[in-house]
């Protein structure tokens, strides 16, 4: 323990100045974010030089949340090749070092000069947003370990088989290149690392356990060609682990259960050719291919429930006998109601597939991974003039108007280390010109918003312990553009929230007979299919 404690002592000394860069950059992202809430929610941010607007502030943000792992970058660099590990003429080899003190030394230093500043700020902004740390130190754990898996362990381990910082980043420069290539090889984040959690907690553990064991070789053996083996194959388990080893096709087959019946499906699909939805195009992500948009008639949603598409796969047959398969895609389409009677969903398809196929009539069979989720706890408060607090989703406040500062606009939410369980919330807007006047016209509009995830994780990726922001706009509902003027909420404006929980993951499918591609002008990507 006194070699430990020597070593330590004698880092501390050594990196001073890069301790208190680290400290005095986490310092201010902590002293940055609640200031960007104000800002968001009154509209207007004051420091002593003057007034920022949200968006400054948001930006000023974001360029501390580079700066803090940047930092963390330079002290773990000098931290490690300080007793470098590569090569055989270190001087620390001719010290009475044991290895194993060196390492415990080293993640004592982390843990002392990294991870107790990270998690003092991030308590402190919980405090500050209205949360008690205490209540959430699980969670503030879970997020620390995530921090290790996707950040500090990596980070120890390229400076374990590298020499210097110059020789740290250009191998850090080359690992986000080949993610770079490799999404663009791929063209798509595959579906499993999205959806459920344990497929993208497969990935942790592989991050977290392979590190580990790249600085616990490196530091027993210095062996540094084999621990640049093992660190390579990092990417390689994580890419293959979602692209080959569990497919996306096996996955979706797995979480998601086919019905023999279309009645046990979630919602039932129809295409009616002379239906009168006229769908909005949006442009194939990648290029060489085509995004093909078809409107569909949904019914069957059960009462208190809502539905949300999150991939589709289509298969393309042609009367002559060609046919096209296409892979899971990821469907960003609005979630479903019991009140609502149509869906927008849509497919990429290859160009050269498009262009076969385009003249022919088709029979095109749609297959849809459905989330039915259930409605569970509502909380129902009249809006205050102040924060108020609600239970399952966050602490929320009154948040200004754009053009008036005194009036009130919308609601905003702080949540604690993760997105809120998903939420509905609904509120009555007023239109502008009716003040608050239950006797005017247009008292008392329906306005309404979804709000957060189904995501089971206790706390999501990132720096800051509290997430921002959440809530309902005056023009961002559902049922918004029922008023043409500008809506606003009164004081004692009764306001629901509804949580919702997931009930089963299923698929439902539908097949469309004598399907003729739409037209492709010159120079477009996406078509767009009018009944």
């Amino acid at each position: 323990m006194k070699q430990i404690l020597h070593i330590l002592a004698k880092d501390a000394r050594h990196l001073r100045i890069e301790i208190l860069l680290s400290v005095a950059v986490n310092v201010a992202f902590a002293l940055a974010c609640p200031a960007s809430w104000r800002a968001a929610i009154e509209m207007r941010a004051f420091t002593s030089g003057g007034a920022y607007s949200a968006f400054e502030a948001q930006i000023l943000v974001r360029i501390l949340e580079l700066l803090v792992p940047a930092s963390w970058w330079l002290l773990i660099s000098n931290l490690i090749h300080d007793e470098r590990l590569v090569g055989n003429r270190q001087f620390w080899l001719t010290r009475p070092y044991e290895w194993k003190k060196l390492l415990a030394a080293k993640l004592l230093f982390l843990l002392v000069f990294l991870y107790l500043p990270l998690l003092i700020a991030q308590c402190w902004l919980l405090s500050v947003a209205g949360f008690s740390p205490l209540f959430y130190f699980p969670e503030l754990f879970f997020n620390l370990c995530l921090i290790s898996g996707f950040l500090v362990l990596p980070l120890v381990a390229i400076a374990a088989v590298t020499s210097n910082f110059a020789h740290m980043t250009l191998v850090i420069l080359g690992v986000l290149l080949s993610i770079v290539a490799l999404l663009a090889m791929t063209g798509r984040i595959n579906l499993a690392t999205m959806t459920l959690p344990w497929e993208a907690g497969v990935d942790v553990a592989l991050l977290v356990g392979l590190c580990g064991a790249v600085i616990a070789w490196q530091y027993s053996s210095r062996k540094t060609r084999a621990s640049v083996l093992l660190l390579v194959a990092i990417p390689v388990l994580c890419f293959g682990l979602g692209e080959f080893i569990v497919p996306s096709q096996v996955f979706v087959g797995h979480s998601y259960s086919f019905s023999d019946s279309a009645a046990g499906a979630p919602a039932q699909f129809t295409y009616t050719p002379s239906g009168l939805d006229n769908p909005v195009s949006s442009a194939a992500r990648l290029p060489r291919e085509v995004s093909i948009q078809i409107p569909l008639d949904v019914s069957g949603v059960a009462n208190g429930s809502v539905v949300m598409p999150d991939a589709i796969r289509a298969t393309v047959e042609s009367t002559g006998g060609f046919r096209w398969n296409s892979a899971w895609q990821l469907l960003h389409v609005r979630k479903i109601t019991p009140d609502d009677k149509t869906a927008r969903v849509s497919f990429d398809m290859p160009l050269a597939i498009y262009d076969r196929l385009k003249s022919a009539p088709l029979t095109v069979h749609l297959t849809m991974a459905l989330t039915q989720a259930q409605a569970g706890g509502v909380t129902s408060v009249f809006l205050p003039a102040g924060g108020f607090s609600v239970p399952d989703f966050g602490v929320c406040s009154p948040q200004a108007g754009f053009n008036d500062p005194g009036e009130v606009g919308g609601i905003s939410c702080l949540s604690a280390l993760r997105e809120p369980h998903l939420t509905q919330i609904e509120v009555v807007a007023h239109n502008k010109s009716s003040g608050c006047d239950p006797a005017e016209t247009n008292f008392g509009v329906k306005n309404a918003t979804w709000q957060g995830s189904l995501s089971s994780w206790p706390a999501d990726f990132g720096l800051s312990s509290v997430k921002f922001p959440y809530g309902i706009g005056p023009m961002s509902g559902d049922y918004a553009g029922e008023v043409g003027s500008y809506l606003h909420l009164c004081p004692g404006t009764p306001i629901s929230f509804t949580r919702y929980d997931v009930v089963r993951r299923a698929q439902a499918a539908v097949t469309i007979q004598g399907f003729q591609l739409p037209a492709l002008t010159p120079g477009q990507r996406s078509v767009i299919t009018n009944p």
